[in-house]
């Protein structure tokens, strides 16, 4: 979204939206905060924002969920290869 901003056009942004911008900060850095304040405030007027964002959140715990199985699959596999006893 502001991968073609100029580092001013940026400041200038989120300066206009009260953040005070200091002149050591990097440009990747300013770019970065630019785009967090852009989605906050989609998030805080768009539905859509927010269920798109739910549905994120909901499949990234899926996949934590399955590698987690998978994880403890092998370590349970590993067991049966050792005298526990």
């Amino acid at each position: 979204m502001f991968s073609m901003h100029a580092r001013g056009d940026l400041v200038q942004f989120l300066e206009s939206e009260g953040f005070e911008v200091g002149n050591n900060e990097l440009t990747e850095d300013i770019r970065a905060s630019a785009l967090m304040h852009a989605q906050s405030l989609a998030m805080s007027r768009s539905q859509l924002f927010r269920a798109v964002l739910l549905n994120s959140e909901r499949e990234l715990r899926k996949v934590e969920f399955q590698q987690t199985a998978k994880t403890v699959d092998y370590d349970l596999d590993d067991d049966e290869d050792e005298n526990v006893w």
